[in-house]
């Protein structure tokens, strides 16, 4: 059997000369391509070199001549080109009239054979790490769709954009809300509570937001009441409803179906559980909530210590698809699965990296996600039991990661002659772009459901409260 034979690399060394070529001659169409490609796109140092020092001449003199290339190489130690070679090139490009289309092409082959070289060097450290059996599979597999990630983000985005069009974006949006009478942004998820909209702005892409509280209080009917509210929106871009994930760690599917069709309804979740008794209505409720729910464009994982790379994954799969997620919900975040790689590291800096690896994952996929947490026990020892940071357990850096921390709390049930039956306060502990403050919502805990509340209540008058962070 023989080996194949190796590859040669991507490249076009005659368009990289000829782009070359016309930036001498015709420099003020520098700009044009230095969104497009940079020097490490080159397949010859050389050229890369050539390029940058073109670019950095046009920037600071206005200008670029072959002396003032020449010496910014030769201050910086780079000599491969001579003054004979420049000249030539500039004779070629004399020769033909180049228009500016005609060096955005050149541009354009130049990156599309940049990329592919990429592709194929991760593509082959993959296999190396792949043959390597002292290199975790998780890592292998994670290690490979992030520079994926990376790769794909890097040929549809530029990062580097200039600051009168993020303004004037800004602008047009900001127009368009006060027009249309929009609540938030395009890009920006109601979460089904306009007075917690109002202190959070929705759910941005890009963002991790912790919801945490002690068990029973209802965290997971919480992160479903938002979730079911989002893929019931539509997505201009895409002209269908929100694409939803749920990665469900502790219950199972049969009982989250249970308890949608309870919090659609509003029909005790104990009855739904054991099929009855039922009423004529009864059934009418569930058979329409049982339709509604079918036409959710809802995805639910039960995978028990799912890993954190297995969930990217997952998403990246679901895009291949067709089915882009826009919101995704981790319940709970310390049930996740250590990977081999964390072996010997302390719980809390296990949990810590889930933090991370999730706000990385929400950044690469430019979407929000939510984590569910447990509080510490901790909280029930103190006479306030108000929640803190401090108070997440194994927290780890999760507040560090966090770009909104949230906490649930129910007064009735540590104080069961409280005069805020059926109220849940949410506590806005962090908000990296925002106020701080407290939001009450309605939980009618037989069926399970949240529900923002219609009026303010009058008592107590400290109910909604929103203080800047200074």
């Amino acid at each position: 059997m023989t080996s194949a034979q190796p590859l040669d690399p991507p490249r076009n060394i005659e368009i990289e000369r000829a782009l070359l070529a016309a930036l001498l001659v015709h420099p003020e169409y520098s700009p044009l391509v230095a969104d497009t490609i940079t020097a490490d796109d080159f397949y010859l140092e050389k050229y890369g070199q050539l390029f940058r020092a073109i670019v950095t001449c046009y920037r600071d003199h206005g200008k670029v001549d072959i002396h003032l290339v020449r010496d910014l190489l030769s201050s910086e130690g780079k000599t491969a080109l001579s003054l004979m070679e420049l000249g030539e090139m500039i004779s070629e490009a004399a020769l033909e009239m180049i228009s500016p289309d005609a060096v955005k092409e050149y541009a354009l082959t130049i990156r599309d054979c940049a990329d592919r070289r990429r592709l194929a060097a991760i593509a082959q450290q993959a296999i190396a790490r792949a043959y390597d059996r002292r290199v975790p599979i998780d890592d292998v597999t994670s290690t490979m769709l992030a520079e994926m990630t990376r790769a794909i983000q890097r040929r549809s985005a530029n990062p580097l954009q200039p600051l009168i069009e993020l303004t004037n974006r800004w602008y047009a949006q900001a127009t368009q809300l006060i027009e249309g009478g929009d609540a938030l942004p395009p890009k920006q998820l109601p979460t089904g509570f306009p007075l917690l909209d109002t202190i959070i702005g929705g759910l941005r892409p890009g963002e991790l937001i912790v919801i945490a509280a002690r068990p029973g209080v209802g965290k997971t009917s919480f992160a479903l009441s938002v979730l079911t509210h989002v893929c019931s929106l539509m997505n201009d871009e895409r002209d269908t409803p929100n694409n939803g994930v749920l990665f469900s760690l502790e219950m199972k599917p049969p009982q989250l179906v249970e308890r949608l069709l309870a919090m659609q309804t509003g029909i005790d979740l104990v009855k739904i559980r054991n099929r009855g008794p039922f009423h004529f209505r009864d059934i009418q409720e569930i058979t329409r909530a049982a339709a509604h729910l079918s036409e959710t464009r809802l995805w639910i994982s039960d995978t028990f210590g799912v890993t954190v790379p297995k969930i990217r994954e997952h998403l990246i799969w679901m895009t291949a698809q067709g089915n882009p997620p826009d919101l995704v919900v981790v319940d709970y975040l310390q049930l996740l699965r250590p990977s081999e790689s964390d072996i010997g590291r302390s719980r809390e800096q296990i949990v810590g990296g889930f933090s991370r690896d999730l706000k990385a994952l929400a950044t690469d996929l430019n979407l929000p996600i939510i984590a569910l947490a447990q509080l510490s026990r901790a909280i029930e020892q103190r006479e306030d039991q108000r929640p803190k940071l401090s108070d997440l357990r194994e927290s780890g850096s999760i507040e560090q990661d966090a770009d909104i921390v949230m906490f649930l709390t129910r007064e009735e049930l540590h104080q069961p002659d409280t005069a805020r039956h059926g109220l849940v306060t949410i506590h806005i502990a962090k908000n990296r772009n925002g106020p701080t403050g407290t939001v009450p919502v309605q939980f009618q805990q037989a069926c399970a459901r949240f529900l923002p509340l219609p009026t303010l209540p009058v008592e107590p008058p400290d109910l909604v409260s929103a203080e800047r962070r200074k």
